[in-house]
Formats: C-alpha cells, sequence, structure tokens
C-alpha cells in the first residue's frame, strides 16, 4: 500500500490508456474490484482514472496492491522499471517485485478465491 502511495504521482503521469484500460479489466477479472467501481473509474479522464486505481487498489490492502503492480510489471516493464517495482525478471518470465525501500519480496503467486479483496460480489 505505501508502495503504490509513494509512486502515485509517476504512476498517474507515466501510465498510457491502453495500459490502464487493460489495469482495469484484470482487476476487475481477478475481483479486486467490483464492476460499479471500474465503470465509475472508465468515466474519468486518464489521468483520473489512474488515480482512481490506484486509490481503489491501495483502500483493498496489501494483497491487492500486489496484485496490480505484478499485472503493471507485465504490462509496461518500462514503466514498472521507471517506478522502481522490479528487482529482476524470473526464471519463467514473470517478474520479481521489490518494494523501493527495502530487499523484501512481494510474493504473488498465491492462489485467490474470487473476491477475496471485498465482500460484495464480482
Amino acid at each position: 500500500e505505501n508502495l503504490l502511495l509513494s509512486v502515485r504521482t509517476q504512476f498517474v503521469e507515466g501510465v498510457s490508456e491502453p495500459v490502464l484500460n487493460q489495469l482495469l479489466d484484470f482487476l476487475l477479472q481477478e475481483c479486486v474490484i467490483n464492476q460499479r467501481e471500474m465503470e465509475s473509474a472508465r468515466a474519468k479522464t486518464r489521468a483520473d482514472r489512474a488515480q482512481a486505481v490506484i486509490d481503489m487498489v491501495r483502500g483493498k490492502g496489501t494483497e491487492a496492491s500486489s496484485v496490480l503492480i505484478d499485472r503493471l510489471c507485465q504490462l509496461d516493464l518500462h514503466l514498472s522499471r521507471t517506478l522502481n517495482l522490479i528487482k529482476v525478471l524470473g526464471s519463467h518470465g514473470s517478474c520479481s517485485l521489490v518494494q523501493s525501500e527495502s530487499a523484501h519480496l512481494i510474493s504473488t503467486e498465491s492462489v485467490w478465491m474470487c473476491c477475496p479483496f471485498s465482500s460484495s460480489h464480482c
């Protein structure tokens, strides 16, 4: 959560419209956000949408934040490097993520039950 807050401004300035839309679709698919949250975000300008995505996901906790960071790494390697989110590329082509202020790795290989981030239905 703090990691997303620390990169919020750079994320808003650097994320492209296509990547942002793919993030929203993925977050809905993974039940990190619900349909209403996605529709609300899509109605905003690109910059406001980027802020909304960061703020929504931060409010859902560390696991939700890890899902967003991992997907951003997969969708936009350049921006992920710019934001210091990537430590190394794993042997299977997946990104290993690291908080910029410590060497604590964020595990993103958990198996999720539907809607682990909110009490609402997807």
